[in-house]
């Protein structure tokens, strides 16, 4: 089968390049935040599974991971205490956990401090 060549004007060429373009770099983010979204939510669920060390495992926790990436942002004590709470947050409610994917983390932080009906979060 024989492609047929289309011909577009510079300007329609230009515009179509950067329409591929946003559409990637759209794309992209969104795989890297659902990506990092996981991470966290993994996290989390570590920080829940040891919740009877209390918060003795997460301030060790957060020095040993920024002893083995020193230059890695994120693991603080109060970021992690935010994954437990998104591993809390999303765990039974899959429809918002899909949508979590969808904003960055500081949006996700923001949410959950403020709604604290499920229902209204989506």
């Amino acid at each position: 089968m024989v492609e047929k060549k289309l011909e577009f004007t510079f300007k329609e060429s230009v515009k179509r390049i950067i329409e591929k373009i946003e559409a990637s770099q759209l794309e992209i983010f969104q795989n890297a935040n659902k990506s990092i979204l996981e991470l966290y939510f993994f996290i989390g669920k570590m920080i829940e599974d040891n919740v009877s060390w209390g918060n003795k495992f997460i301030d060790e926790l957060s020095i040993s991971l920024k002893i083995k990436y020193p230059k890695a942002k994120g693991y603080s004590p109060r970021n992690l205490r935010n994954m437990r709470k998104y591993y809390l947050s999303v765990k039974d409610n899959k429809e918002l956990k899909e949508l979590s994917y969808k904003i960055p983390w500081s949006h996700n932080t923001v949410i959950m401090d403020r709604v604290k009906e499920d229902d209204k979060k989506i």
